[in-house]
């Protein structure tokens, strides 16, 4: 197709999705359901992303998932600011060397949280520096299932890349599928990525957009990991941010916190942390269970 006609019909489809109410820039979290989603993914093979985070919020005494994050230091982890605004480091707990979320094999680690720092750049209604670093009472156990993640420091503005989050693969549906899910996304440029959102919300500096298809991350999915292969490597660039109401539509990107616009301000205060060198090597080692109740309580 005549890359103006494409354009043109891209065009045409957002205004409808305006019309609608479906192109408004949403969290990627679910303040009722706590639902994590990556839209038309698939299971991940176990324990491929040992960096993989998960967030829990004490609720009646039982941990529940409401995002992602990622290990970027032996005692800190990556999330996305709009996850943790307003919730005190006492309700959270994180979850790490999870695969399939549900069931317990003996690989997860569950961690009580010591303080959570917002940036302090981090804009509310724009989502601008959405980014935050969750400080762990007690400093991982590095393994085959739980690693640091490599953290990309020069900007990526193209090429394909993965999202990871637990849930379902369908945007339609609440039901949460227990294993964790990846899709493949295209990184699009800031230029082109604020062509399509310039009616809605402003693409800053400190973002980037990924996933031109129906493919992409979804509600609950927030501080979660885009990553990119780089020589063998896994090269975390991007933590779940925001994107439409309506998640999966061809066209319209999510939008990401960009890391290497961040790199120094995360680095100053996890450089601090015993070892926050990760290799970006994932494993696929024998197959991770998680947990039936997260904190052992009733």
């Amino acid at each position: 197709m005549n890359s103006k006609i494409l354009y043109a019909v891209v065009v045409v489809g957002i205004a409808w999705f305006e019309a609608s109410g479906q192109l408004v820039p949403v969290p990627r979290i679910d303040d009722v359901h706590r639902v994590a989603r990556v839209v038309n993914g698939q299971p991940a093979s176990p324990n491929s992303y040992p960096w993989q985070a998960s967030l829990l919020l004490t609720v009646n005494g039982n941990g529940v998932l409401f995002c992602g994050g990622i290990l970027v230091a032996i005692d800190y982890v990556l999330t996305a600011a709009h996850c943790v605004d307003g919730i005190t480091a006492k309700r959270v707990k994180v979850g790490l060397g999870d695969h399939i979320f549900n069931e317990e094999e003996g690989t997860e680690q569950i961690i009580s949280v010591s303080r959570i720092t917002i940036s302090s750049s981090y804009d509310a209604d724009t989502f601008d520096s959405d980014y935050a670093l969750v400080k762990l009472k007690t400093g991982a156990t590095l393994n085959n299932y739980v690693q640091i993640a490599n953290l990309g420091n020069v900007y990526k503005a193209d090429g394909d890349c993965v999202v990871t989050g637990w849930g379902t693969s369908d945007p339609n549906l609440s039901s949460m599928t227990p294993v964790l899910q990846e899709a493949t996304v295209d990184v699009m440029s800031n230029a082109d990525c604020a062509d399509i959102w310039q009616h809605v919300s402003p693409i800053t500096d400190n973002m980037m957009c990924a996933g031109s298809t129906t493919s992409g991350s979804c509600t609950g999915d927030s501080g979660g990991p885009l990553m990119c292969l780089e020589n063998g490597n896994w090269v975390v660039h991007g933590i779940v941010s925001w994107g439409a109401s309506a998640c999966g539509i061809d066209g319209v990107p999510d939008v990401y916190t960009r890391i290497s616009a961040v790199y120094k301000n995360i680095m100053s205060i996890t450089s601090k942390a015993s070892n926050n060198n990760g290799n970006g090597k994932g494993h696929k080692g024998k197959r991770s269970l998680i947990i039936r109740n997260i904190f052992g309580g009733a």
